[in-house]
């Protein structure tokens, strides 16, 4: 357990595995799976799952290192992407989605409906938080 983890369970807050993990190595960058496992006292495998995964979401990048003392090149480094923790979706071939009619939303309360790419910026990261909160 780390003092962090300790506190925050203690607070009665739980902070998931790759949250931990992507926090942790946006300040210690270059590490390896087990160098971030060791330091947050968890499992190596469970570690390199969560790095893997948000490897997969472009969350973290990794690098294939050789390190002294072995000849195994598998063994990556990685490094955290962006500034905030965001779960992002896994990177796919793009989707052909017909416009979305926006009816009676909070956000556009003067407008019974709106073609989504005519939103403006504005409006459109406010649907995004208000879907965000709905759906986490």
């Amino acid at each position: 357990m780390t003092v962090l983890k300790d506190a925050l369970e203690t607070a009665g807050i739980r902070v998931r595995l790759n949250k931990r993990v992507w926090l942790w190595l946006k300040d210690h960058p270059g590490k390896t799976a087990k160098e971030i496992a060791l330091a947050l006292h968890e499992d190596t495998k469970a570690v390199s799952t969560r790095l893997t995964q948000m490897e997969q979401r472009h969350m973290v990048q990794s690098k294939h290192a050789h390190h002294k003392g072995t000849s195994y090149r598998g063994i990556k480094e990685y490094t955290a992407l962006g500034n905030t923790f965001e779960v992002l979706p896994i990177a796919t071939t793009p989707l052909r989605v017909q416009p979305y009619k926006i009816h009676d939303l909070v956000i556009i309360p003067t407008q019974k409906e709106r073609n989504i790419d005519d939103l403006t910026i504005a409006e459109a990261r406010a649907l995004y938080e208000q879907l965000k909160r709905m759906f986490t």
